[in-house]
């Protein structure tokens, strides 16, 4: 079995893909530029509610954050 990525390199891999810094994800989820820090750090767990205000306020679903598939925006 292949490990899995977590959660904080998934989000890190997202914003890094489409070229958004800390604070554009901030501004589009409404989530403070310190706990999205400590998620890709991996010092920080997100509860249900604040994963999915992520994935809304970047136009994805929970799906496409988990996988680690990196799509070139368009």
């Amino acid at each position: 079995m292949s490990e899995q990525p977590n959660l904080g390199d998934c989000l890190r891999g997202l914003r890094k893909t489409h070229g958004w810094t800390l604070q554009e994800v901030s501004t589009l989820t409404g989530v403070a530029v310190s706990t999205l820090s400590k998620v890709e750090n991996d010092q920080m767990s997100l509860s249900y509610d604040k994963l999915l205000q992520i994935c809304e306020g970047l136009g994805i679903h929970v799906t496409e954050l988990l996988s680690g598939d990196r799509k070139q925006p368009s």
